[in-house]
């Protein structure tokens, strides 16, 4: 494993600028001399560094030409050192500018000063490999302050330097990561820091860690695209999305997970006009410790596809902002906590169901909720546990009988009364379907003549006409009585 440095600044593929007029190979590991390297070829090398070691003096930087392919072997791939300064003021190890595009294949991991590479104007990197901040407190992985594009295929994650982070964004380019993105075990540290304004996509999951960093901490306006879980860390707190930018929109293609230690959720949101678009849960990802799934402070838009649900005492969707909450998913309590807790006396709460309540608390703590159009029920899981209530409104239950199809004087549905006259089953002759069960009546001959003849006396029956009509005799008799 031989060392190579340059003797003066130049590029790369300029064999008289290195000693012994020896252009580095695959098994060189490259100091930069305190010089200035142009690298203007395709290279493959174990490391890039600017420490010091026998006669090579310590500094120097690495540019980039574009279009050049870098393959680093060994693992970390660079070593960047010294001064011990905050990240945006250091000198990075490596460094592209202007628009040029480059790549770099190898595993960027912890080691001591940051930046070890600095994405400047309109510049963009792909990198194929992890990449882990530097171990120094304070000091960054890559500074990306250009409006080009950062993309990472491996994973990111915050080391042992105190309030160090991985990435660290302060323009609009944007940043697309393919792997997972985790906070350091140390104060502060964050796998991504944003205080610029461009996007951020993660295809992985975004955690938090036994401290108090975040997976992602977000303060200015980019949207944040994550196809993957949110999960909290067990730190106080630590959140796997940290957000504190305005106006932007987070987007959660996964479940959002909190709990693990006190105040540590998922995502935690005090943007003022942030839209939240999750498509999975939100839950706990552990019993242990007090977070939420998701914590909101700020007036902005929820919008949650999948289910709620609390464990114990964390798993919760927790708002106390008069912003919009929609959930279109069934929401569950536990013994201990809420399953949506909603205090903002002006929140808008739009909830299909059904909700599970345990014990004394409710699935829903809010001032106000309303049912979304396309719900026909509410179901609640009673303090008897697997007894299912199931409450419906007769405006929305589909296959409602009508009045006239329902026996008179009988309420049902909330609030309908049916207006169907059923005769009593005495009345109608026996074995005839009636009502519930059938007639009782038997009709026969003489029944009929009872009916005709009970009343021949009383007026227009049929006795009161017959007592004035004729007979034959007082017809012949008349008819006698005629001279002609």
């Amino acid at each position: 494993m031989p060392n190579r440095w340059p003797i003066s600044s130049g590029n790369w593929s300029d064999a008289a600028i290195w000693s012994g007029s020896i252009i580095p190979t695959a098994s060189d590991d490259v100091f930069a001399n305190s010089q200035s390297i142009y690298i203007d070829t395709d290279i493959t090398v174990l490391t890039l560094r600017n420490s010091s070691t026998t006669g090579v003096t310590q500094g120097g930087i690495f540019y980039i030409n574009n279009g050049v392919n870098i393959n680093l072997t060994a693992n970390p791939a660079m070593y960047h050192t010294g001064p011990a300064v905050f990240a945006v003021t250091n000198t990075p190890l490596v460094i592209i500018s202007g628009s040029n595009t480059a790549a770099i294949t190898g595993s960027l991991e912890a080691t001591t000063y940051g930046p070890k590479i600095h994405l400047q104007d309109n510049s963009s990197l792909r990198i194929s490999g992890s990449v882990v901040s530097t171990t120094n407190t304070a000091n960054v992985g890559i500074r990306h302050s250009s409006a080009g594009n950062l993309t990472i295929t491996g994973s990111i994650a915050a080391s042992s330097g105190q309030s160090s982070h991985a990435i660290y964004l302060d323009n609009s380019g944007s940043l697309n990561v393919l792997g997972n993105v985790t906070a350091g075990a140390v104060v502060g540290a964050n796998g991504i820091f944003n205080i610029g304004t461009g996007n951020i996509t993660v295809t992985g999951n975004v955690s938090g860690s036994s401290s108090t960093g975040h997976g992602i901490n977000n303060t200015s306006t980019g949207n944040i695209t994550i196809i993957g879980n949110t999960i909290s860390g067990g730190g106080n707190p630590s959140h796997g999305i940290n957000n504190s930018g305005n106006g932007n929109v987070i987007r959660i293609v996964g479940n959002v997970l909190g709990g693990g230690g006190v105040s540590t959720t998922g995502l935690t949101n005090s943007g003022v006009g942030t839209t939240i678009i999750i498509t999975g849960s939100v839950g706990a990802r552990t019993t242990a410790g007090t977070g939420n799934g998701l914590s909101n402070t700020a007036i902005s838009t929820i919008i949650v596809s999948g289910s709620v649900a609390s464990s114990n005492a964390n798993g919760t969707l927790s708002s106390n902002a008069n912003g919009t909450l929609i959930i279109y998913g069934p929401i569950s309590s536990s013994v201990l906590a809420n399953g949506v807790s909603s205090t903002g006396t002006g929140a808008t709460n739009l909830f299909t169901g059904p909700f599970y309540n345990t014990g004394s608390y409710n699935a829903v703590f809010a001032y106000r909720m309303q049912m979304l159009s396309t719900s026909s029920q509410w179901t609640f899981d009673t303090e008897t546990a697997g007894v299912i209530k199931t409450l419906y409104t007769s405006n929305q239950l589909p296959g409602v009988s009508r009045e006239n199809n329902v026996r008179k004087g009988t309420t049902y549905n909330f609030g309908l009364t049916g207006s169907l006259a059923m005769p009593d089953p005495s009345t109608v002759k026996t074995g005839v379907a009636v009502d519930n069960t059938t007639g009782s009546a038997i009709l026969t001959a003489e029944d009929m003549f009872n009916v005709a003849t009970q009343t021949l006396t009383t007026s227009g029956s049929i006795g009161n006409l017959l007592t004035g009509a004729s007979t034959v005799q007082t017809v012949g008799a008349t008819i006698s009585s005629f001279k002609v």
